[in-house]
């Protein structure tokens, strides 16, 4: 027998060879289909975690809008309030007045005068505690706003109010 120069090629190292391509690759395919398997596992995870995130940022931001406006409309309806009683306080102001002016030119006697006087003064003060009152009232309806947050029943419009 003559000697063989080179390697020699036989079906078992064809085969061989084959197999050990073919294992190589499927263990590269593995590797490949197991990192893909955990970017889709973290990705489904980061896409939740967001989710949940967004629903609760979005639950926030509702909260402090139903506030804000709760408090725009306690502000308008203050505003509203503080109008009429400037407009009434200043009618009534003409109104004692023409009262005045009239009741001292009837008045029989200066003890008449000084009653109608004081009945005037005792007007004034009452007015003033009524407006107070109203003011405590305001101030404590917005305390409760700030610190309760958004009231589950809106109160009826006051009658007489415009929208």
């Amino acid at each position: 027998m003559a000697e063989a120069s080179g390697p020699q090629l036989t079906w078992t190292n064809v085969v061989a060879t084959i197999a050990v391509i073919c294992v190589i690759a499927g263990g590269g395919y593995k590797i490949v289909e197991s990192q893909f398997d955990y970017v889709r596992q973290s990705s489904d995870a980061s896409f939740l975690d967001i989710s949940k995130q967004i629903q609760e940022n979005r639950a926030d931001i509702k909260n402090i809008r139903d506030g804000y406006l709760t408090l725009r409309e306690h502000n308008s309806f203050k505003q509203a309030l503080d109008d009429s009683l400037v407009a009434v306080g200043s009618r009534l102001t003409v109104l004692e007045t023409e009262q005045r002016e009239l009741l001292g030119h009837s008045a029989h006697s200066p003890v008449e005068a000084k009653e109608v006087d004081q009945l005037s003064i005792s007007v004034d003060k009452r007015f003033e505690l009524i407006q107070q009152q109203i003011n405590d009232i305001n101030r404590q309806i917005a305390a409760s706003i700030l610190q309760n947050g958004v009231p589950t029943q809106r109160s009826p419009p006051l009658q007489g109010q415009s929208k």
